[in-house]
């Protein structure tokens, strides 16, 4: 019944099969592609997924041969490897041109042949159990040894003996091969100056272990066991796992299953750290395929024989589906910069070498691998002159600059600004007040009147702001989070709209020189694919909740388009994403998320109180923009660009609302639970823009990381509310 699996699966394995390894996992399958040289040369995204699929499908088999061999049940075999091949986690890696999936093959093969050999005493299943564990043993060196376990305890529970000199061959040669190829690739390393990569580092255990803290910190556990749910069990399947676990327990080998599943378990908490990149707990699917498998049985009655066979089909439909939507986020792509990189590999001589220069750290080699040629990485804070003339001499002849626009044109021309009248609409606000010091530092003469002396939906104040003004930048706007804009739908709309037709056209009539007209991101369609780019803007009704607010931004891009058309007006539209950072908004009624969350935690902290509830299901993605980049885009844009097309300002990334909330948690020093409230709505399902347009257009590109952005308003929060309090 094997080949109906493969059937089953083959569908979903071949799915996007042709898409680059540039997708979500992207840095450690290129790096598996360089080092696997024929894919470096030759780019061959389509076998080496194909490579992985057939990886995943040959471990499949051998557990399917395992379980088998084990309990001699047909069925239960079968569905054991239906759910080996259709939790999440396989779903998405099994695809990826991944290490895991071959060591896996391996592993499983290995494992199979010696219960194999423990039972017939088989002189091939020797030899084959002691290579192919061997090979799974060096490929990756943290999985092999915990199997040990369970099969030192099946081979003392079947012949009543603690070792023999076979089974002792069995366990010592693949751990002597582990040592003898860990040995050599150390050697490698020190040679070629990369002693951090060495066993022996502190650093390297400490990244792949974590502290003991790591383990108690209720923050983790929480991340973890979402991976875990989300990744392998799922719902459906956490109940069959339970059902199963419970119901095997008296049975004849559950010693065995439990001492697999131990051994995972041990597994997980040695290395728990390093849990925090899934793939890592693939390893793990086996024995938990084997529980929800038993789990099914139970509920499988052999006297209903044609409802129970509707049933477990039933059930392994409905798995089977929520684990493809679960794995959805593992196909996207970034295609603009995969076709940045292909243009390199046309433009250079076949047998060139050269130098990569990143904005900051970065140990990415698919940039290596798309180029198909020899490149040395540098951040550009370690690349000097003298060291190029080296490596130049060494027969380096090219330089590639990553995101060249940081390098190129990302600061604002002083000469343009200075004496320049520049009106900026909301410049006592948030983004307003970082940019109003931006341009006054730029030698500006900056206007930021306040609402309550200009009520910009008057149009007589309107005019009064623009008189003999160059440049008018219009961040004022009626804001706030989900439940302010669904409970204020007609002041979102009218008030917003009402202030950019009115200071548009008034500035038009003053012949101001550019109006710069900031937009939002809650314009998009609901369902616009990841990343937004700037042409599907139109595709979609916005999502309902943030509907009015953003309908009534994007008829500024309207009314810029048609103003260029009918008078030549110079107005320019951008699209900002959601903004953070010192100065943000932390009123409860109408912040955003970051200060939401923050403000939740510091409370939370302040009153003693061991959980925060936040709206939703935390699966939403977003993509935020740290104020400073935010303020020097809308510069950079001011000077540079003079289309009416719209401009996305974004940082390029996304991040779930669950993930934040996590990471919010961690870097504030909360230990506490984070509850969701599902009764909430969650907003639109993703939001990551397309930035590739404004490095093209105006040199911009965003340079605080997210990590670093968050504690900045963490730590500024906690200031200023220490001060306060």
């Amino acid at each position: 019944m094997f080949w109906l699996l493969i059937l089953i699966f083959l569908p979903f394995r071949l799915y996007l099969i042709t898409n680059p390894l540039l997708d979500n996992h992207f840095f450690r399958q290129t790096q598996t592609a360089t080092v696997a040289r024929n894919y470096y040369l030759n780019g061959f995204d389509l076998l080496s997924r194909a490579v992985s699929a057939a990886a995943g499908f040959t471990a499949a088999w051998y557990l399917y041969k395992l379980v088998y061999a084990v309990e001699k049940k047909k069925k239960l075999a079968y569905v054991s490897a239906f759910f080996f091949l259709a939790v999440p986690l396989s779903m998405i890696y099994q695809r990826s041109f991944l290490i895991e999936t071959t060591v896996l093959a391996f592993l499983s093969a290995g494992f199979y042949y010696t219960i194999s050999w423990v039972e017939n005493k088989k002189k091939v299943d020797f030899i084959l159990a002691c290579i192919l564990l061997s090979l799974g043993f060096m490929q990756k060196g943290m999985y092999g040894p915990f199997l040990i376990l369970p099969l030192w305890f099946y081979f003392f529970k079947k012949t009543g003996k603690i070792i023999n000199a076979k089974m002792m061959l069995i366990l010592v040669i693949p751990l002597t091969a582990l040592f003898i190829w860990q040995r050599h690739v150390d050697i490698l390393n020190i040679a070629s100056g990369h002693i951090y990569y060495t066993s022996g580092n502190p650093s390297q255990w400490l990244w792949n272990v974590g502290r003991l803290s790591d383990r108690l910190s209720i923050a983790q556990w929480q991340v973890r066991w979402q991976q875990l749910l989300n990744g392998i069990f799922l719902k459906p399947g956490l109940i069959l796992f339970l059902v199963g676990l419970i119901a095997n327990f008296p049975k004849k080998h559950n010693w065995f299953w439990l001492s697999f599943l131990t051994a995972e378990i041990i597994y997980f908490l040695i290395f728990f750290r390093i849990q925090s990149h899934e793939y890592y707990q693939l390893v793990m699917i086996a024995p938990v395929a084997f529980y929800m498998s038993a789990g099914l049985m139970v509920l499988y009655a052999k006297k209903y024989f044609l409802w129970s066979r509707l049933f477990m089909i039933l059930i392994l439909t409905v798995f089977l589906y929520k684990s493809w939507l679960n794995s959805q986020n593992g196909f996207t792509v970034d295609w603009p910069r995969y076709e940045r990189l292909r243009q390199i590999n046309k433009a250079l001589p076949l047998n060139s070498a050269g130098l990569l220069v990143t904005p900051e750290y970065d140990w990415n080699s698919v940039y290596t691998y798309y180029p198909g040629r020899k490149m040395l990485i540098f951040d550009r804070h370690k690349a000097d002159k003298k060291k190029f003339e080296e490596l130049k001499e060494k027969g380096y002849d090219f330089v590639v600059l990553q995101d060249w626009c940081i390098f190129m044109n990302a600061n604002p021309n002083r000469n343009f600004w200075k004496k320049k009248k520049v009106l900026v609409t909301g410049g006592s606000g948030f983004l307003g007040s970082h940019l109003v010091g931006k341009l006054k530092d730029l030698g500006a003469d900056v206007f930021a009147p306040g609402s309550k002396d200009f009520d910009l939906r008057l149009k007589d104040k309107c005019r009064t702001v623009v008189k003999n003004q160059d440049i008018v930048i219009h961040l004022a706007a009626k804001v706030g989070g989900i439940g302010f804009n669904r409970d204020h739908a007609g002041e979102m709309y009218f008030d917003n709209i009402l202030m950019g037709a009115l200071l548009m056209e008034e500035a038009r009539l003053a012949q101001v020189e550019k109006f710069v007209a900031l937009g939002t991101i809650c314009a998009y369609p609901k369902f616009t694919p990841v990343p937004f780019r700037e042409e599907k803007l139109w595709d979609g009704y916005p999502e309902e909740t943030n509907a009015p607010y953003g309908l009534a931004k994007k008829m500024l891009l309207v009314q810029s388009q048609a103003y260029r058309q009918q008078y030549g007006f110079n107005s320019i539209y951008l699209l900002p994403v959601n903004l953070y950072g010192p100065g943000d908004n932390f009123d409860p009624a109408s912040s955003h998320v970051i200060p939401a969350l923050i403000k939740k935690v510091f409370d939370a902290k302040k009153n003693k109180k061991n959980s925060i509830t936040v709206w939703g299901t935390g699966k939403p993605t977003r993509e935020f923009l740290y104020v400073e980049d935010a303020a020097r885009g809308i510069i950079l844009a001011s000077e540079k660009y003079d289309k009416s097309e719209p401009v996305n300002l974004g940082a390029g990334f996304e991040i779930s609302i669950r993930s934040l909330a996590e990471k919010i948690c961690v870097f504030s020093g909360f230990k506490g639970k984070i509850i969701w409230d599902r009764s909430k709505p969650d907003g639109q399902p993703r939001r990551m823009l397309d930035t590739a347009k404004a490095a093209s257009e105006f040199g911009f590109s965003a340079s605080t990381t997210f990590d670093s952005g968050l504690k900045k308003i963490i730590a500024w929060y906690r200031k200023s509310r220490y001060i306060n309090d």
